[in-house]
């Protein structure tokens, strides 16, 4: 929250146009973007869980691909709320923001109906798929 509001500072008050501009920027789409939030809070207990690991190799008991798949199982609710805590104190909505479907043009002889396209995902559902299982 410092770092965003130490960044709007410094776009409120540097006269030069390009470090207002690099710093409002920085400010608003990635520090003030939730899945950056979560992105982080994300690799932050990853991190945290490796370290703990890298402590305790020398035991015969401590595998981190089963730390690994107990974080997947229940690590991204916690997740989840430790980055809408994050982003209400800093003043920024917990949403994911929908992007825009690219549709192209069928042709005639294309199959109409493709898996990928028959059920739309949320966004919250397509971050969990495309970064957090990507883990």
């Amino acid at each position: 929250a410092d770092l965003r509001e130490a960044l709007l500072q410094l776009a409120e008050s540097d006269g030069d146009s390009k470090i207002t501009s690099e710093a409002n920027s920085l400010a608003t789409y990635e520090l003030g973007n939730f899945e950056f939030l979560l992105g982080m809070v994300i690799w932050y207990d990853i991190l945290g869980a490796v370290n703990v690991v890298s402590k305790n190799l020398q035991s015969e008991d401590m595998l981190i691909d089963v730390a690994i798949d107990k974080y997947r199982e229940n690590g991204f609710t916690e997740a989840m709320y430790t980055a809408k805590e994050i982003a209400t104190d800093m003043g920024i909505d917990p949403v994911f923001l929908e992007k825009r479907k690219i549709r192209r043009k069928k042709h005639f002889d294309e199959n109409t109906c493709e898996p990928s396209q028959s059920v739309p995902k949320s966004a919250e559902e397509k971050f969990r798929i495309d970064y957090f299982l990507y883990l």
